[in-house]
């Protein structure tokens, strides 16, 4: 099966706070279903790091992968360059659309994608609800 996975809106762009050359490192922790993000980056000031903390509450599936690299989901994304570098999130997601109707449709899922250009890794997550 091949999902259909398009509609994409920019939730949120690390690049406004990161500096140009973008993050340094990445640190990625599961636990009771909130999966959190650490993205870190030098703040040129005093050789001190800063941490931007994304927080994925009630996850039910993340894929951490090497971008540019081979995708792990059978799927047909619709996004352009433009998002490249933001906090995505999907629209129109079968993906998406999947998890739900495994819960019965008790739960609504969101479906986010984060290009870390800096490590050179995306990350992909669904869950109910993201914090910043």
């Amino acid at each position: 099966m091949t999902y259909k996975i398009k509609g994409c809106k920019v939730v949120f762009n690390p690049y406004d706070f990161l500096p140009a050359y973008g993050e340094t490192s990445i640190d990625l922790k599961f636990s009771d279903s909130l999966l959190e993000l650490n993205v870190y980056y030098d703040t040129n000031r005093d050789n001190k790091e800063g941490c931007l903390r994304l927080l994925f509450d009630n996850a039910v599936f993340y894929k951490l992968e090497s971008f540019p690299g081979v995708s792990s989901i059978n799927a047909e994304y619709d996004y352009d360059d433009s998002t490249v570098g933001s906090l995505i999130q999907f629209l129109d997601s079968d993906f998406k659309d999947v998890w739900e109707r495994h819960f019965n449709n008790l739960f609504k899922f969101a479906h986010y994608k984060i290009f870390l250009l800096g490590v050179n890794k995306s990350l992909e997550v669904v869950c109910r609800d993201i914090h910043f």
